[in-house]
């Protein structure tokens, strides 16, 4: 893990908000739920016994907005295509390994349920 931990920040919240990297993470509302977002991935990953790495993985995640800062995610660009998103395999999977650990994931699952429903929505519109 970790890249997915980051995946789970940016992704979903980028999409949602139609919204660079480096925005999201000075605005203090959306970093404040960047951060949640990645604590409950790791207490996910903890819980599954997966070895993270010696790091501050929130720490990581808000610094790529410093070197990605106009970047904005593959689960944005493909909701603006109309194409079915990654999110399942995202925000997604931190909610079924958290239901399945007893570990509560509140902020991944609004991510992932809000990011459906646009993904869902855009589809029926574009015909995609």
């Amino acid at each position: 893990m970790g890249e997915d931990e980051i995946n789970c920040a940016y992704n979903a919240i980028s999409a949602l908000g139609r919204s660079k990297y480096i925005v999201m993470a000075e605005h203090p509302l959306v970093r404040q739920l960047m951060c949640t977002a990645v604590e409950e991935a790791i207490a996910v990953a903890r819980a599954a016994g997966v070895q993270l790495p010696d790091i501050d993985l929130v720490e990581s995640t808000l610094n790529l907005a410093q070197t990605m800062k106009n970047a904005t995610s593959s689960t944005a660009q493909d909701i603006a295509r109309g194409k079915r998103t990654e999110i399942d395999s995202l925000n997604g999977y931190v909610v079924r390994r958290g239901n399945e650990l007893g570990i509560p994931v509140p902020v991944n699952q609004t991510l992932y349920a809000l990011v459906k429903l646009l993904e869902e929505n855009t589809r029926a519109v574009t015909g995609c």
